[in-house]
């Protein structure tokens, strides 16, 4: 059943509301008093959607993440055929896209909550690609695995700084920064350990 036009925008004043405190407070500093004053929204209203700031914080997440996941499922940027550098630039695109849906939650202060759901979503996109397969199969699920780790990490923590840099720093060269580093020591390891596709 489709939700009512008036209850989407109710809870989208809430949603905008404690993502504008998020940004200037940071997670755990939020009061349910300060959401329904800047939503212009009564206690109860808010009850009525929501059982309490943690949760509001969690469906906020979780919309959010939801989002970047589907994308992921559907990208080709997970595709095998394609050189490492040129998938790495299409995985960075992708998170691009998402800033603006993700600049409040990664910005904020005590955001490792959300900084671990979003590099969970890269992870589990790698690990369900071709990649990850001939990984495993040349050099083990626990070596594979800390490399997927070791990428998403770097990709988030990448993403984060070009967001908090995005007037000192030209999109294009962090994502070629950022290929270049990741890529670089992804050719050194599939050199190391012969991880190609044999034609």
């Amino acid at each position: 059943m489709k939700e009512r036009r008036d209850v989407t925008r109710t809870k989208n004043a809430i949603e905008h509301a404690y993502l504008e405190l998020l940004f200037r407070k940071g997670y755990s500093r939020v009061t349910v008093n300060e959401v329904i004053d800047l939503a212009d929204v009564s206690r109860g209203t808010f009850y009525a959607h929501y059982r309490d700031i943690s949760d509001l914080e969690e469906k906020v997440e979780d919309k959010a993440v939801k989002a970047l996941r589907e994308a992921c499922e559907t990208d080709e940027a997970f595709d095998i055929e394609m050189i490492a550098r040129t998938r790495l630039g299409c995985v960075f695109d992708l998170f691009y896209s998402f800033r603006d849906d993700f600049k409040l939650l990664l910005l904020a202060d005590n955001n490792t909550k959300m900084i671990n759901k979003v590099r969970t979503v890269l992870v589990e996109a790698m690990e369900h690609s071709s990649t990850m397969d001939l990984m495993t199969q040349r050099i083990g699920r626990v070596k594979a695995s800390l490399i997927l780790e070791s990428i998403a990490g770097c990709f988030v923590a990448g993403f984060i700084n070009l967001m908090k840099n995005e007037n000192e720093i030209n999109r294009d060269v962090a994502v070629e920064l950022m290929s270049d580093l990741i890529s670089g020591g992804l050719e050194r390891v599939i050199e190391e350990f012969g991880i190609k596709e044999e034609k």
